[in-house]
C-alpha cells in the first residue's frame, strides 16, 4: 500500500501556470502593443516596433514566453533581448528553434524575480504595414505551478509617445555594416536616454525610411494628399487603429515627441506638402493626446525640413485657442546644440558610420540634448 501511494504521488506532475497578456502586472510599453483576440482563443499582444518592451516580476524558478508565430517569416526577421534579475542581457533571434515557447529563465532560486524584455531590432524591409509579418505576437507566459506575476518594482508614472524614423529605431548605431539584425539596436539609442531623463515610460513608434510624406518601412506619418485611413501616426498597421473608440490615445500621454523630416528631405519631397502634413498632425494630435499632453514638434537631429516645420508650428499657434496659441504645443530646433554635426549625409565620420545615423555614443548624447531642450520648455 505504501509503495502504491508513493507511486501515485510521484506520477502527479504539477501543472505549469499560463499567464494571459492582459494580466494587470504585465507592463507593456505604451502605444506599442496591440492586444487582440487570437484565432483559436485567448489574446495576443503584438508589436512591430523595435524598442517596444515589457517589464514584470514573477515568482518561481522559470519563465517561458509563449509566442503566436502565425504569418511570420521562416528566415531571420527579429532579435529579442532580455534581462532577468538585472543580469547581463541575453539575445535571441526569431524564428527560434524553441518555436512558440521561448524560455527566458530557468533553474532560478525560488522567490521573486524581475524581467525586462525588448524588441531589439528587426528586418526593416519586411512588411510592417499590410500583412504585418514583421511582428512579435506574445500569447502569454508559462510559469511554475503556483507561480504568478507581480508588478515590476520601478515603473515611472508618466507616459511618452515618440514618433521618429530609422534614427528612433536605432538603425546602424553599431555601425558594423552587417545589416539590420547586427547593426541596429533600439536599447543603445537616444530614445531610452530621453525617457530615463524625463522619468517616463516610452513607446517608440519609429520606422526606417518613413517621413511625413515618405512611405518607408511603414506608411507615411500624415501625408495629407492621401486618405485619412492611411495616415500612419494613428495606426498599429493598416488594419488596426492605435486610438480608442473616442479617437484618443490610451493611456493619456504626458509627452508626445515628433521628429520626422529626414526622409522627406532625403527624398526631396515638396516642402509645402511637408508643412501641410505637419500642421494637420498638430491639429489631430492635440485632440487625440488629450489636454494633459505636451506636444513637441522637433526638427530632426540633422536639421532637415526646419523651415516647413517652423511654418507649420507658427500656423498652428496662429489659429489655436482663438489665436492665443496653445501653451502645450512646443517647437524644438536642436541646431543651437550642434545636433546636426556629422548627420547631414556627409559620409562616414566620428558621429556616424554612414553620415546620417548616429553611432551609439552620439545617439545617447542626442537623447540628453533633446531632454534638456524639452525640459527648458516645460
Amino acid at each position: 500500500m505504501h509503495h502504491g501511494n508513493s507511486h501515485a504521488q510521484a506520477s502527479r506532475v504539477a501543472t505549469p501556470v499560463t499567464v494571459p497578456v492582459n494580466d494587470p502586472n504585465w507592463f507593456w510599453s505604451p502605444y506599442n502593443f496591440n492586444v487582440q483576440p487570437a484565432a483559436g482563443g485567448g489574446l495576443t499582444a503584438a508589436s512591430n516596433n523595435p524598442g517596444a518592451y515589457f517589464k514584470l516580476a514573477f515568482s518561481g524558478t522559470s519563465f517561458t514566453l509563449l509566442l503566436n508565430n502565425t504569418n511570420t517569416p521562416n528566415t531571420a526577421y527579429m532579435t529579442l533581448r532580455w534581462s532577468v534579475d538585472g543580469a547581463a542581457w541575453v539575445d535571441a533571434q526569431l524564428p527560434n528553434a524553441a518555436g512558440d515557447k521561448l524560455p527566458l529563465a530557468s533553474g532560478l532560486a525560488a522567490g521573486t524575480h524581475t524581467l525586462w524584455f525588448f524588441i531589439l531590432n528587426s528586418n526593416q524591409w519586411l512588411d510592417r504595414w499590410h500583412a504585418n509579418v514583421d511582428v512579435l505576437r506574445v500569447a502569454g507566459a508559462q510559469l511554475d505551478a503556483g507561480a504568478s506575476l507581480s508588478a515590476y518594482p520601478f515603473i515611472s508614472q508618466s507616459r511618452m509617445l515618440v514618433y521618429w524614423d530609422s534614427i528612433g529605431e536605432g538603425i546602424n548605431v553599431n555601425g558594423n555594416g552587417h545589416g539590420d539584425l547586427i547593426d541596429n539596436d533600439s536599447t543603445r539609442n537616444w530614445v531610452q536616454v530621453l525617457a530615463q531623463s524625463l522619468q517616463t515610460e516610452v513607446g517608440s513608434v519609429s520606422y526606417g525610411a518613413q517621413g511625413w510624406v515618405c512611405d518607408g518601412s511603414f506608411h507615411a506619418v500624415m501625408n495629407t494628399s492621401q486618405p485619412a485611413e492611411q495616415h500612419a501616426w494613428s495606426r498599429y498597421d493598416s488594419s488596426f487603429s492605435r486610438l480608442d473608440a473616442n479617437g484618443l490615445l490610451q493611456p493619456p500621454p504626458q509627452y508626445v515627441v515628433m521628429g520626422h523630416g529626414t526622409n522627406d528631405y532625403g527624398g526631396r519631397k515638396d516642402e509645402s506638402l511637408v508643412q501641410a502634413s505637419a500642421l494637420a498632425w498638430l491639429q489631430a494630435i492635440t485632440v487625440a493626446a488629450g489636454p494633459q499632453a505636451h506636444i513637441f514638434l522637433t526638427v530632426p537631429f540633422g536639421g532637415f525640413e526646419a523651415k516647413p516645420l517652423a511654418a507649420a508650428f507658427a500656423a498652428f499657434q496662429t489659429s489655436a485657442l482663438g489665436g492665443r496659441g496653445d501653451p502645450r504645443v512646443h517647437f524644438v530646433d536642436l541646431a543651437e546644440y550642434n545636433a546636426q554635426e556629422g548627420l547631414t549625409w556627409s559620409g562616414a565620420n566620428k558621429n556616424s558610420a554612414d553620415g546620417v545615423h548616429p553611432l551609439a555614443w552620439r545617439s545617447a548624447q542626442l537623447g540628453g540634448i533633446l531632454a534638456n531642450a524639452i525640459q527648458k520648455q516645460l
